[in-house]
């Protein structure tokens, strides 16, 4: 006998109530759908022991420097894009939106990138070859191609918000591989998710394997204060308090000077400052406040 949705619901909130909703709601959703005369109480129940104690095993400690990380896990794997560029040369539609180009495009949040490309889906409530004439003649769309087999029309060029004016274009899953025209339009929630799709399915492409937690670390730093910002001088280090870290980074003479100037005081509270000053850093086993009492 299968179990009904009420009692699975309620097993899973009971036994995964410390756990994020959105890994609750996936677990409902995961048992529902093998749900069969074979699968008992008990091994329901194992399943969400396996799923907590998985969760708890990947949590970050305290300290941990995750953006050192981040950076290793993503740089490393961006060499081998170097070598695979070469590769390409004289490819006019496929590899020309990927690659390392595309990651610097993407991190320095450019707004004229040099290939840009949309994925327009149709809602099949018109004649695909009226909407592909239609496409054709809105003002940045310098091609576009209808692939039948997908119902998908792909294009050279973008222009997102004319796009969507057009009847027979499903408005919720068009989309294009210009980060900062998804930010005019749809919103920096928007934006920050294409940036981890797209940064993924790079790496993806070209048979690289990067945890997602790394980009999505990335998206975060680049959309946390509500608009788009490249990591670099000009994007999310413009704004940094620290005059040293800011001196580390780019721009070391004039940056010094003009702090000099104006008086500034650094707290050295941050990894860059500490190393300058020779302090032990914050991260680590440099981190020896308590930040949590567990329970046991």
């Amino acid at each position: 006998m299968k179990h009904t949705r009420e009692f699975i619901e309620k097993l899973v909130r009971n036994e995964l109530h410390e756990l994020p909703e959105a890994i609750q709601t996936e677990t409902i959703k995961k048992l529902m759908k093998y749900n069969n005369p074979r699968l008992s109480t008990e091994k329901i129940r194992k399943v969400l022991k396996r799923i907590k104690t998985e969760y708890e095993e990947s949590q970050v400690e305290a300290g941990d420097a995750v953006g050192v990380i981040a950076a290793q896990s993503l740089g490393e794997p961006s060499t081998q894009m170097i070598l695979r560029t070469f590769h390409y040369a004289g490819v006019s539609f496929g590899h020309t939106t990927g690659g390392l180009q595309r990651v610097q495009e993407i991190i320095n949040a450019t707004w004229n990138i040099k290939y840009p490309r949309m994925r327009i889906v149709l809602d099949g409530s018109r004649n695909p070859d009226t909407v592909l004439k239609e496409i054709q003649e809105v003002r940045g769309i310098k091609l576009a191609q209808y692939n039948q087999d997908e119902g998908v029309i792909y294009t050279e060029g973008s222009n997102l918000r004319e796009i969507l004016k057009i009847k027979g274009v499903n408005t919720k899953r068009t989309t294009t591989n210009n980060i900062r025209e998804i930010e005019q339009i749809l919103g920096i929630e928007a934006a920050r998710q294409s940036i981890i799709e797209q940064l993924y399915d790079i790496y993806q492409s070209e048979g690289l394997n990067v945890d997602i937690r790394h980009i999505i670390l990335i998206a975060d730093m680049m959309t946390k204060d509500g608009e788009v910002k490249s990591l670099s001088r000009i994007g999310v280090m413009k704004n940094k308090s620290s005059v040293i870290m800011r001196m580390a980074f780019e721009e070391t003479m004039s940056i010094l000077f003009h702090a000099a100037i104006q008086g500034m005081v650094d707290e050295l509270r941050g990894v860059n400052e500490n190393i300058v000053a020779g302090i032990p850093i914050n991260q680590g086993t440099g981190n020896r406040d308590i930040k949590l009492r567990f329970r046991y």
